[in-house]
């Protein structure tokens, strides 16, 4: 008979499996009759299907009253998190001594006090990285002790609950003194008592999780009594948090992973009782220890399963396994790692939660791009936009939010013009296939595939090494066979080798619930005509194929997101029903191939949900005209707009209303041809005017002896360049004192004479 807890277990799984399919069904009949062929039968196939599944919730619903069900509050505090205390044994840390000394600097430094006398400082970092040890060797050390008369630690772990950390403060100070029944106005007393001695106190607030702005300000206030010199030291996952609670950038510690030496360190410690590993088994050892990644709860879990334990061939077993499924091999009887990270998990909020499980599909090691994992999350649904934010800027908001909570790390880029990545630690990422199982299934190149029907995000050959052994035509067959409802495939790795053969047209004719589809760096030339098939599309991923053009029945994707052509060298011109595509947000192609570009697909105003936009030729035909860029309110980065004599009513595109363009090019044609008399093409530009944010600003071949006042009256503040070219009749030019230009070009302006108010920045 089953257990509560494997009853439990099923429904929600099953529950989950329904939700899943409502999602599908009603994307399904969400979609245009007009693309969904205009069967008359369609409509009753969808009456039954939505008969069906208000069937299948019944039953779910019956069977949910049979199931005791136990209600967590979210963020609650998991039962296996355990208070934390004051003492350490100080030969146990290892590779602490430089961060021990930064955080004793900030306590003693007045350069980091705040709020009148009371100094705050932080710890932060991820689960398990020794935050709370590393707070416990400073609380223990002498100078501390010295410096302080009253030193205090709570472990907060919990809400953030003034009346309770005030009770523990004073059972930290007096442990003699039973503080439980205490009134609040009693500690208050009490804490008073010594803060009038004025004497400095220092207050430990171990694990802060969550926190509310009025039960911190309360506790401020009463270190801030009487003068003293009080100090508290934080330890929070959360860099939020500590920057909320009123402190600044200069006082935050944060804490790294061990080094290899300190790691090393910790697990011989934690491993044998006289702390030396014997030589036959230290390859095996340095092989467990580095895929801890220097994170000590790791390395004291690994080093514990193999403590005094000489065994060269379980060593060597151990060192072939990943962290986590080596606590399970060797049938430990507590298992610490995942547990402890999954505390981290249960707190986030629950829109978190599956954004941080869809990460599961990215190879272990791999740095990400903040956008694209943002254009993933949307084309899966998991971003739900609030008031008048954009998709876009919930997902950058929730993507902050996990990096402010130590699930991601920032990698600094080579150099300064490109964007940061992003990584996941190891043992995160471990966590994150733990909870997503089964319905995400990253497939590593040397590991077997276990494909099943409930499966619905799949990653092949996600691990990122040139030595990969994967054949992905039959791969893609069997999950074709047996995932007949997924909505994810990427392949990670760009060392695979994407040879689809047959596989791709009956990929696009049998997988109908697709909603994210990678195929970059693959062999296909050509795109089938049954992309069509995949109606419910709405990331598509072509970059570094030798594709030259695509099928117009692409343009029946009603849903389609973003669309990615990027490294393309053969792509030469985009569909000419693309203003179908009227959900498309992304058109990802490489400037070499905007360059080449002399024309658009006409009505390419229709996409009006549209963020990326390099160039735009304007022609004097219907849907060509300046005019289709009026709607286009959500364009982003740079906008280039040639043949401007093609230009008629310019006020139409509406520039100013364009707030995130930050890069603005306007071109008029060099050749004669392209010559208009001067009234009209000042007229032009003065319709031209851009958003005041606008940082960069470029204008080439204008023949007009004056710019616009929009110009010449400094109304664009915030410009930092500006590049002049071929501009050959004008004689004098003022920006109007531009305070934060820092360059300007000018070029093949052979009559100008005097240049007047640029920039208050210039040299």
């Amino acid at each position: 008979m089953k257990s509560r807890f494997e009853r439990r277990k099923n429904w929600l799984l099953d529950f989950q499996d329904a939700f899943c399919d409502l999602q599908d069904l009603r994307d399904t009949t969400e979609i245009p009759e007009y693309l969904r062929g205009g069967n008359p039968f369609c409509s009753i196939r969808t009456w039954c299907k939505i008969k069906k599944m208000k069937d299948r919730f019944h039953q779910l619903r019956k069977r949910a009253q049979f199931i005791q069900t136990l209600v967590v509050n979210e963020g609650a505090c998991s039962p296996g998190l355990s208070s934390t205390a004051s003492h350490v044994d100080i030969a146990t840390i290892f590779g602490r001594d430089n961060a021990k000394e930064e955080i004793i600097k900030m306590l003693f430094s007045t350069a980091y006090r705040r709020d009148g006398c009371v100094t705050v400082s932080r710890i932060v970092g991820m689960t398990g990285v020794g935050k709370t040890t590393l707070a416990q060797i400073v609380y223990n050390d002498d100078r501390v002790r010295e410096h302080f008369d009253r030193t205090m630690w709570v472990c907060v772990n919990h809400d953030f609950d003034h009346s309770r950390i005030l009770r523990e403060m004073m059972v930290s100070d007096s442990q003699k003194i039973n503080y439980t029944s205490s009134s609040q106005n009693q500690l208050y007393e009490e804490f008073l008592k010594f803060v009038g001695e004025k004497k400095r106190v220092l207050l430990v607030l171990d694990g802060v999780r969550t926190f509310n702005n009025g039960d911190w300000n309360k506790l401020l206030y009463l270190l801030k009594m009487g003068e003293i010199e009080s100090s508290v030291l934080v330890t929070s996952q959360r860099s939020d948090v500590c920057s909320a609670m009123g402190m600044g950038v200069q006082n935050v510690y944060t804490l790294d992973p061990l080094n290899d030496s300190g790691s090393w360190a910790l697990f011989q410690q934690s491993a044998f009782t006289q702390g030396n590993c014997p030589p036959e088994l230290e390859s095996f050892g340095r092989e467990i220890v580095g895929k801890c990644k220097g994170l000590p709860l790791a390395v004291k879990a690994m080093g514990g399963l193999l403590q005094n334990n000489l065994d060269a061939r379980k060593w060597r077993k151990i060192s072939q396994l990943d962290v986590c499924e080596a606590e399970k091999v060797c049938r430990s009887e507590k298992p610490n790692i995942l547990p402890m990270l999954k505390v981290s998990y249960n707190h986030l909020p629950s829109y978190l939660k599956p954004l941080f499980s869809y990460c599961s599909l990215l190879p272990k090691g791999h740095s990400f791009n903040q956008k694209e994992l943002a254009q993933f999350w949307m084309a899966e649904s998991l971003i739900q936009p609030q008031g008048q934010e954009t998709m876009e800027e919930t997902a950058s908001e929730h993507f902050d939010d996990l990096l402010m909570r130590s699930f991601f790390h920032r990698i600094s880029p080579h150099n300064k013009s490109q964007d940061y990545n992003y990584m996941m630690h190891d043992l995160y990422h471990e966590l994150a296939r733990y909870i997503s199982s089964p319905y995400c299934c990253p497939v590593e190149d040397s590991k077997k595939h276990n494909f099943s029907a409930k499966i619905r995000h799949i990653s092949l050959g996600c691990r990122d090494v040139e030595e990969v052994v994967f054949d992905v035509e039959e791969a893609v067959l069997e999950i074709i066979d047996k995932c007949k409802k997924v909505r994810t495939l990427l392949f990670p790795n760009y060392h695979l080798k994407k040879e689809f053969g047959q596989a791709l047209d009956k990929m696009f004719k049998s997988l109908k619930y697709m909603r994210v589809l990678d195929l970059s760096s693959s062999t296909i030339l050509e795109l089938p005509k049954s992309v069509k098939e995949l109606k419910l599309l709405r990331y598509l991923n072509l970059s570094k194929t030798e594709i030259k053009r695509l099928p117009d029945s692409i343009c029946k994707l009603f849903y389609l997101q973003t669309l990615k052509l990027l490294e393309c060298p053969q792509f030469s011109q985009l569909p000419q029903n693309l203003a179908k595509l009227i959900n498309l947000r992304h058109l990802e192609l490489d400037e070499e191939f905007w360059c080449k570009t002399t024309k658009l697909p006409p009505r390419i105003g229709s996409l009006t949900s549209l963020h990326t936009l390099y160039k735009f030729p304007i022609r004097r035909k219907v849907g060509y005209g300046i005019e289709e860029l009026e709607g286009m309110s959500y364009l982003t980065g740079m906008l280039y707009i040639s043949k401007l004599e093609n230009a008629v009513n310019a006020g139409e595109a509406k520039l100013n209303k364009k707030e995130s363009l930050r890069k603005l090019v306007l071109e008029w044609s060099s050749g004669d041809d392209a010559l208009q008399d001067e009234a009209a093409q000042l007229r032009v530009l003065e319709d031209l005017r851009p958003h005041s944010d606008l940082k960069e600003l470029q204008i080439f071949n204008f023949r007009g002896t004056v710019f616009p006042l929009w110009m010449t009256e400094g109304q664009l503040q915030n410009l930092v360049t500006v590049s002049l070219k071929f501009c050959t009749r004008c004689r004098v030019l003022s920006l109007g004192g531009l305070p934060h230009l820092e360059k300007i070009n000018i070029k093949g302006m052979q009559e100008l004479e005097e240049l007047q108010e640029l920039g208050s920045t210039l040299p």
